[in-house]
């Protein structure tokens, strides 16, 4: 199994671009497959669609089949939180 890492939209959209053309697609065949605009995916591919609804993505990437998951993140290192945050500041 393959995991891609994907912590921004351009990082989503080449994903996506390259589980497209890994499976030997156009925009157009993934798009009809999908139920979404070619537009649409265009826009994915290239990050530039920060609204791409999730139940969108979601199609395009079983068409492909692939999916989202969700996984423990690298642990990092612990900081103090703000004050304001940690319940040390005031409300004014």
């Amino acid at each position: 199994m393959i995991r891609n890492e994907v912590r921004t939209v351009q990082q989503l959209g080449a994903a996506v671009r390259q589980a497209r053309l890994d499976a030997r697609l156009t925009q157009a065949e993934l798009a009809e497959r999908a139920g979404v605009s070619r537009r649409w995916l265009s826009m994915v591919e290239n990050g530039q669609n920060r609204g791409a609804e999730f139940t969108k993505v979601s199609k395009a990437l079983a068409v492909l089949g692939k999916q989202f998951a969700v996984v423990d993140a690298p642990a990092r290192p612990r900081t103090s939180l703000p004050s304001w945050l940690a319940g040390g500041g005031t409300d004014g």
